[in-house]
Parts: structure tokens; C-alpha cells; sequence
């Protein structure tokens, strides 16, 4: 995990604290964790998203720090905030952001790359359950069973 976060340039400690994924995507939920999900590793903060770009045209510092370490393997970003309805994601691929797309206060601001496959079929969905479709079909199981299994366990990080 050392060598993740460095490559992410994120300076965090294990705290040996653990909780299920339930209580990680709660708004309430302000800290770091990181978990495993069949050779996938999730790392959820509330606020680490916003560090991308999610503007036409602009690339962020953490977006480079993305498109560097997604040359050892795929990087999903997204952030789902459906109090003020605003989603996105970018997905990173062989040192490339490859699909990026966000959605602020339900107005789409900005839509870049091609389609992926999974989202051809699902034009005509809503924001926040198109992300979650994205998410899922990425991980390979539904959101809903993801955060239903209580078997994973994502540890707590503090900086």
C-alpha cells in the first residue's frame, strides 16, 4: 500500500481502525480508507475528487499525479454528492485520462472522451445512477452488493 500512496503523493498512516463501505460513502464520513476488493484497491475520501479537474479543457496537478500511476493500472475517480445533485468521474488509462464527465448542481459541465462501453446503453439514466452503473460495471459487481457486503473492510487513514 506504501508504494500507492506514494506514487499518489499521499502522505497518510494506517490507523488500524477498519469500517465496511456503508459507513466510508456516508457524508458524515471525513477521513481516508483504503481496502481491497478482488485485486482492485478502493481508496475513498470525500474530498481527494475535488483535487481533479472536472472543467473542459483542464488538467489538475492530482489528475497528472493520476495519469502517471495509471500506467501500472487503471484509476477510477469519482465522487457521488446527491445533496447538491453534482457527480463525476474520470477514468485514467495508460498515462492518459481516457473519459471524464461532471455534473455540478445537475447542469453537465463537462463530458471529454469517448463513451465507454458500458455507457452507450445508458444514456438516457441519471446522473447519479449512471455513475454508480460506471462504478459497478469497472468493479465487476453492483454498488448496492458492494456496499451490502459487511466481509469488506476498508482500513482508516489519518495524515
Amino acid at each position: 500500500m506504501t508504494a500507492l500512496l506514494d506514487r499518489l503523493q499521499l502522505s497518510l498512516s494506517p490507523t488500524g481502525q477498519w469500517v465496511n463501505l456503508d459507513n466510508v460513502t456516508s457524508t458524515l464520513f471525513y477521513k481516508t480508507a483504503i481496502g481491497d476488493y478482488q485485486g482492485i484497491t478502493l481508496i475513498h475520501n470525500n474530498f481527494l475528487p475535488y483535487d481533479c479537474a472536472f472543467e473542459s479543457g483542464k488538467i489538475y496537478e492530482f489528475d497528472k499525479i493520476l495519469c502517471a500511476a495509471s500506467n501500472k493500472m487503471d484509476i477510477l475517480c469519482f465522487f457521488l454528492d446527491g445533496i447538491t445533485s453534482s457527480y463525476g468521474i474520470s477514468l485514467f488509462s495508460y498515462g492518459n485520462r481516457i473519459r471524464c464527465r461532471g455534473v455540478m448542481s445537475n447542469q453537465l459541465v463537462l463530458d471529454e472522451g469517448d463513451l465507454l462501453p458500458m455507457e452507450k446503453d445508458i444514456t438516457n439514466m441519471d446522473e447519479e445512477n449512471r455513475i454508480i452503473y460506471v462504478i459497478s460495471d469497472f468493479l465487476d459487481i453492483s454498488f448496492k452488493d458492494l456496499l451490502e457486503d459487511n466481509s469488506l473492510l476498508l482500513e482508516i487513514y489519518s495524515d
